[in-house]
C-alpha cells in the first residue's frame, strides 16, 4: 500500500501514477467526502463545496471521479469551472454558505502533472491536522474498511458566472480607472488566468496585451508564464509597454518585467507594495529562506525587519498569523497580502502593484541592489537525508569555501528536484560554487 502524502502545496504528481490513478482518486474522493462531513457537517449543516481546475487536459477527468464520489455524501458540490487557485478562496469567503474548495491543479508544473489544493474558508490552507485526518481517510478506504454510509446523497450544480463574481470582487478593491494611460502586458501561462486576467485590466483602463492566452490541455507553462518571462519581457521592450506581469499555471504567483525588459521577482513585489499606504506602516515583512540578503538590507534602511520561514506560501501565511502582519512572501512570487486573502493571488497583487506605482511614479522598480544568486534544480531519484554522510560533508567543504553569502539546499515540496542555492557578493564565486556543489551532490544523491 502506498502512503498519501501532502507537500507543501497540496497533493501533486504525475497523472497515471499513484495517487492520480483511478483507484487512488476514488479513495481520494471519498476520503474528501468523509472528512468534509466529519469537519463541517455538525448540527446537521449541508456541507456544500466549491470545485474549480485549471486548463490542463486532465482536470475533467479527475474532477469527474471527485463529483462522483463527493455525490455519496449529502454534500452540494458547485462546480466554478475554470479560474485561478485564489478566486476559488476568495469565492468562498465571499460566500458563507460554502464550507470549503477545491482546486484541480498543479500550478507551475508540466501538463501531465496535477495536483488537488484544498481551502477551509475561515483559515485558507489546510491545517496540518486536516491534512492527516484526510491520509488517515485515504488509508481506510485504500483498505476497504468499512465507514459509515449515508442515505443522502449529494447534488451537483455548474456555476458560469463564479469567473465573473471573481472580477467584480477585485475591482472592488481597487481605484476604479486605475490603469487609464497605461500599456500593459500580460503572460498568462495559458492557464487559469486566461480569461479573467485581461477582463480585469481592461476594465482598469489599461491598454492590454496578452500573451499565451490559447490553452489546448497541453500548452500550460510550456515555455510560457512566471517561471519563463523571456517572452514577457521581449513584448514589453516591443510594446513599449509601461510594464508587464506574468503568472503561473493556476494564477497564484506572479513576475514583474519593467520598461527597460528585466524581471524582477517577489522581492521585487513586496519592496513596491511597501509604498502603498496599507503597508507602509508594517514593522515586519515576512520572507522565506530564499528571500535575498538585498532584501534584507533595503528592510533595515526603512527601519524594517524581515523575518524567514522556510519555503512555502503556507508558512509565510502562518507566519503572518502568528506576528499579526499583512504583508509576506516569496521570491518565486507567492505574495500574501493577509488583509485580503491568505493565499497568493497574482491578478490581485498585479493590480496592487499599479496601485502603488501610480501613487510612488517608481517604474523603474529598483528599489534596492540584489546581492548575486543563483539556484539551481538538480534531480534525485530519491531524497535522502542531507545530513547524513557524504551528502553534510559536501556541504561542510563549501561552506567553508564563501566567506560573505549563504549556501541553502533543500528539496522540493512538489517535484523530485534538489534546490542548490548559492549567494554572495562577488557574482564569479557564487556562480562557480553554485554549479560546482550541484555537481557533486547530483554524482552523490545519485550513486
Amino acid at each position: 500500500m502506498q502512503k498519501l502524502v501532502f507537500g507543501t502545496d497540496g497533493i501533486r504528481g504525475r497523472v497515471g501514477v499513484f495517487p492520480f490513478t483511478l483507484p487512488a482518486l476514488q479513495w481520494l474522493g471519498s476520503a474528501l467526502g468523509y472528512w468534509m462531513i466529519e469537519r463541517y457537517g455538525k448540527n446537521n449543516r449541508r456541507v456544500k463545496v466549491l470545485l474549480a481546475g485549471d486548463t490542463r487536459e486532465s482536470v475533467e477527468p479527475i474532477k469527474k471521479i471527485i463529483i462522483e464520489k463527493l455525490k455519496q455524501f449529502p454534500i452540494d458540490v458547485i462546480d466554478a469551472g475554470v479560474i485561478p487557485t485564489p478566486a476559488v478562496l476568495m469565492l468562498i469567503k465571499n460566500d458563507s454558505s460554502f464550507s470549503c474548495g477545491i482546486m484541480i491543479s498543479a500550478s507551475h508544473n508540466p501538463y501531465y502533472d496535477n495536483g488537488i489544493k484544498l481551502f477551509d474558508r475561515e483559515v485558507g490552507k489546510l491545517t496540518p491536522c486536516d491534512e492527516q485526518r484526510i491520509c488517515e481517510l485515504f488509508s481506510l478506504y485504500e483498505n476497504k474498511e468499512e465507514v459509515d454510509r449515508y442515505e443522502e446523497k449529494g447534488s451537483y450544480l455548474r456555476w458560469p458566472e463564479s469567473s465573473q463574481c471573481y472580477v467584480d470582487a477585485i475591482l472592488k478593491l481597487v481605484p476604479k480607472n486605475l490603469g487609464v494611460g497605461l500599456k500593459i502586458v500580460i503572460d498568462c501561462a495559458n492557464g487559469a488566468t486566461y480569461q479573467v486576467a485581461k477582463e480585469i485590466f481592461k476594465a482598469l483602463g489599461v491598454e492590454v496585451i496578452v500573451l499565451h492566452d490559447t490553452p489546448n490541455g497541453m500548452n500550460i507553462n510550456e515555455g510560457c508564464g512566471a517561471l519563463h518571462a523571456e517572452k514577457l519581457q521581449a513584448a514589453v521592450l516591443n510594446e513599449n509597454a509601461t510594464i508587464g506581469f506574468a503568472f503561473d499555471g493556476d494564477g497564484d504567483r506572479i513576475v514583474m518585467v519593467n520598461a527597460r525588459g528585466e524581471v524582477k521577482d517577489g522581492d521585487d513585489v513586496l519592496a513596491v507594495l511597501l509604498d502603498l499606504k496599507e503597508y507602509k506602516a508594517e514593522p515586519v515583512v515576512v520572507g522565506t529562506v530564499m528571500s535575498n540578503s538585498g532584501f534584507d538590507v533595503h528592510l533595515q534602511d526603512c527601519k524594517k525587519k524581515l523575518v524567514r520561514t522556510p519555503v512555502g506560501d503556507k508558512y509565510v501565511v502562518a507566519k503572518l498569523d502568528e506576528l499579526d502582519l499583512l504583508l509576506g512572501g516569496e521570491p518565486s512570487g507567492h505574495i500574501i497580502l493577509k488583509n485580503y486573502l491568505p493565499s497568493g493571488d497574482g491578478i490581485l497583487v498585479a493590480v496592487k502593484v499599479l496601485q502603488s506605482l501610480q501613487e510612488s511614479k517608481k517604474w523603474e522598480l529598483n528599489h534596492f541592489m540584489k546581492y548575486p544568486q543563483l539556484t539551481i534544480s538538480v534531480p534525485v531519484a530519491v531524497k535522502h537525508d542531507l545530513e547524513n554522510e557524504p551528502y553534510a560533508g559536501i556541504l561542510r567543504s563549501y561552506d567553508a569555501k564563501i566567506d560573505s553569502g549563504r549556501i541553502l539546499v533543500r528539496y522540493s515540496g512538489t517535484e523530485p528536484l534538489l534546490r542548490v542555492m548559492v549567494e554572495g557578493i562577488d557574482v564569479a564565486v557564487t556562480k562557480n560554487i553554485a554549479y560546482e556543489l550541484a555537481q557533486d551532490l547530483q554524482q552523490a544523491l545519485n550513486r
